[in-house]
C-alpha cells in the first residue's frame, strides 16, 4: 500500500498490517523510545474501533517520516 493511499477507505485488517509493517520500519532504525509504544497504541484502538483506519495510517506515515527525516 502506498501512503497516499491512507486517504482512501481501507479496512482495519489492511491499515494494521502497514502499521506492523511500519513498526519494522522504524525498529530497523534504532531509538525507538516512543516510536513502537505508539505505533502499538494505534493498532490497539484500531481493533477497539476508537480511530478510522485511515487516520491511525496516515498517523503511522507521519511518526514514520519523522523518524526518517531524524535519521
Amino acid at each position: 500500500m502506498k501512503e497516499g493511499s491512507a486517504e482512501k477507505i481501507i479496512s482495519r485488517d489492511e491499515a494494521m498490517a502497514e502499521i506492523n509493517f511500519i513498526m519494522q520500519e522504524c525498529s530497523v532504525m534504532g531509538a525507538n523510545d516512543s516510536e513502537i509504544p505508539t505505533l502499538n497504541r494505534l493498532i490497539k484502538e484500531i481493533e477497539a474501533e476508537e480511530i478510522e483506519p485511515a487516520e491511525a495510517l496516515r498517523q503511522a506515515y507521519e511518526i514514520r517520516n519523522s523518524k526518517q527525516d531524524y535519521h
